[in-house]
């Protein structure tokens, strides 16, 4: 159910409330009249460590992070301690809160929450299929060669940009006020910039500057870049409609690619403002000269094999993989992405009631990204599991790459058969209904399987798109103040009274602190306007 839904609900009171309400309304001989009740101050951030060094000690915070807490931070906080990142088999069924109150854990809505994640996961596999068919996965084993897969993921999404037009799921790093931060762009297009053709002069016009003396000549400039990137994100509805262009919906869409665009730039750029790996990587804590495993050192020199980036067929650590990237923006020639971006809206499949019993309803459990399990798909972010490589085409050398038009050599071993079905049945209308990539370009990618009869599956058809510019100044504050969050320099903020639908799907409704404090608050309104 989508945020724009309902304008408004009122407070549950319980049985000793309206006892307090009655005994107030029985007439009395001398009522005195209290003191009219100051509004509850905002909670108090509880004693103890921050949720960044609760939870992203280690890690670095996500483009998600920053994002999905819009939606509400005390159920982002809730769901942080109730293990959002594992299994829904493993998580708690109680969740102590830092103040010591417990919550008991609705099962049934964090089922259903996740499995309507799940579905708009599926939309964006598909997606990503489209383009990259092939996953091969490669064993890292430290962190260097955890951020070494990432940089080559990098190398191939440039490839894909090169050879096609555009790329999906591209990952992305930066250090944003002070904060490392990572993400995962969705879709990037490649398209060239035609610039305007300068007035010709004719033959025997001379030039001004023939009748002075001879001057220095002007230093050569460097020419424009001939090509720009757009950035695109696909949400999924569970409604056929756009969000309202003011929900929470909307608003964390638009901050999500604009955090994208904000980490993709510095790595875009060349010359003397060219990212910093070296620093980077020391901030990050890692040793940019330790030498990678031979096991992956073969893996990484495989999966890389092109002539335009030749470094990479001798790189044995991190430093000899980052001195390649400028190299490979330069091919790229687009030194940032375009102020305008986009986000794109399907409708979440849904199979057809009578096809549901005849397909397995449950999948095995699979340990997801943290980034990529808040309650509604409006907020989910792209995911690439962190030894997994994306390929727009099978290399050769591995037995059973594409055997019979099939990627299942190189797909995640937890997909069913159900989910292979309902995937093949997006792709086939996402075939149909193109986001833009002009034909030539798709007549030379690696041709899918056509699918196999399966059962009806409503499509995830396009709803529409919205297209909004860059803000570097909305952009900051929103970092500032999610960061704020984070680091435990504030309470966390709950729904406003018009958006409380949203706790009717919230595992965490019973016992929320923040539903609480607002029913005090209107007990004490209640209390006051009674007597005045």
């Amino acid at each position: 159910m989508s945020d724009d839904e309902y304008d408004l609900d009122f407070p549950v009171l319980t049985d000793a409330d309206l006892a307090q309400i009655d005994a107030l309304s029985q007439p009395a001989t001398s009522p005195a009249l209290p003191e009219p009740a100051a509004p509850s101050p905002r909670p108090a951030m509880p004693p103890g460590p921050s949720l960044l060094s609760l939870f992203r000690s280690n890690r670095p915070l996500s483009v998600t992070d920053l994002t999905s807490p819009l939606w509400c931070e005390f159920q982002f906080s809730y769901s942080l301690l109730g293990g959002r990142h594992l299994p829904i088999v493993m998580r708690p069924d109680k969740i102590e809160l830092p103040s010591g109150k417990e919550i008991v854990v609705n099962k049934e809505r964090e089922k259903t929450g996740d499995n309507i994640m799940k579905k708009g996961q599926s939309v964006h596999k598909v997606l990503e299929r489209e383009i990259h068919p092939v996953e091969v996965k490669v064993r890292a084993q430290s962190n260097e060669e955890y951020m070494g897969l990432r940089l080559v993921n990098m190398f191939t999404g440039l490839r894909s940009m090169l050879d096609h037009g555009y790329t999906r799921e591209f990952p992305v790093f930066g250090y944003l006020h002070n904060q490392h931060v990572t993400g995962i762009i969705d879709e990037i297009r490649r398209t060239a910039v035609h610039a305007p053709p300068e007035p010709e002069k004719p033959p025997t016009q001379s030039s001004i500057t023939t009748f002075f003396s001879p001057s220095k000549p002007k230093p050569a400039t460097t020419p424009a870049p001939s090509h720009i990137l757009h950035l695109v994100d696909t949400k999924t509805r569970l409604a056929p409609t756009m969000p309202v262009t003011g929900s929470t919906s909307a608003l964390s869409a638009r901050l999500q690619l604009m955090l994208y665009k904000t980490l993709l730039d510095p790595l875009l750029a060349r010359g003397p403002a060219a990212f910093d790996f070296e620093s980077y990587f020391i901030s990050a804590g890692l040793d940019e000269a330790q030498p990678f495993g031979d096991a992956f050192i073969a893996s990484i020199h495989e999966l890389v094999l092109d002539e335009d980036w030749p470094g990479l067929q001798e790189a044995t650590c991190l430093r000899d993989v980052a001195a390649a990237w400028p190299r490979a923006v330069d091919l790229l020639d687009a030194d940032k992405a375009d102020d305008t971006l986009e986000v794109v809206y399907r409708l979440q499949p849904k199979r057809s009631r009578r096809s549901r019993k005849s397909v397995r309803t449950e999948s095995p459990p699979v340990v997801v990204d943290e980034r990529g399990t808040p309650p509604l798909p409006e907020i989910t972010e792209s995911d690439i599991p962190p030894d997994v490589v994306l390929l727009s085409s099978p290399l050769r050398s591995m037995p059973g790459a594409f055997e019979g038009g099939s990627d299942r050599a190189f797909s995640p071993d937890s997909e069913g058969e159900g989910d292979k079905s309902v995937d093949a049945q997006i792709m086939a209308m996402v075939k149909r209904e193109s986001l833009g990539v002009p034909p030539d370009k798709a007549a030379d990618s690696p041709a899918l399987p056509a699918p196999p009869p399966m059962e009806p599956l409503e499509e995830a058809r396009i709803l529409g798109s919205h297209k909004f510019p860059y803000s570097s100044t909305q952009i900051n504050a929103h970092i500032d103040n999610m960061l704020e969050l984070w680091m435990g320099e504030r309470s966390p903020v709950g729904v406003d009274v018009e958006e409380v639908s949203r706790c009717w799907h919230c595992p965490y409704e019973d016992g929320c602190e923040w539903r609480e404090m607002k029913a005090q608050e209107f007990r004490d309104k209640a209390r006051t306007d009674y007597y005045y």
